[in-house]
């Protein structure tokens, strides 16, 4: 197995931040999942979001390898395995990254909110919020890879 590269923290403040548990991260991204070659790290919240609301995602990404991906997706209330909608997946960054359905939803809705993983790809985020509401993860560093899934999709780390 090829050694990861470490793109370099651009906040060198981030680096010394305490790891994130287990628990912790397993109550952020309570799905985990693997479609298409990629692992979905995703957070399925309890609510619906109301109609002319703006569905978003902030990551503050402190370190990254390869192509990480985020990805809001709009599900129906009542099935919520029936996929309706998604505007796509945005590319992540070292720094603040803001991830937006762009448009208010014309009625109630239900989001999923991810993080998705290629073969190889690593990120590792200090700070991750839906809504605009206050941060699930705030200072504490929770990093995330492709690897090390078990066969219910759980990571092995």
């Amino acid at each position: 197995m090829k050694e990861l590269q470490w793109e370099t923290i651009e906040d060198p403040v981030h680096s010394a931040l305490p790891a994130c548990s287990l628990e912790r991260r397993e109550a952020i991204f309570n799905h985990v999942y693997q479609h298409d070659g990629l692992v979905f790290h995703r957070h399925d919240p309890a609510e619906t979001r109301r109609r002319n609301s703006t569905p978003s995602m902030r990551v503050q990404v402190t370190s990254i390898v390869g192509k990480p991906r985020a990805q809001l997706v709009m599900w129906s209330l009542t099935e919520r395995s029936e996929y309706w909608y998604s505007p796509g997946f945005s590319a992540l960054q070292v720094g603040a990254n803001y991830v937006m359905l762009g448009e208010p939803t014309q009625r109630e809705t239900y989001f999923t909110y991810a993080i998705a993983l290629g073969k190889g790809d690593a990120i590792s985020i200090h700070k991750f919020g839906i809504d605009g509401h206050a941060d699930m993860l705030s200072d504490e560093v929770l990093t995330l890879s492709n690897d090390g899934i078990d066969d219910d999709g759980w990571a092995l780390l």
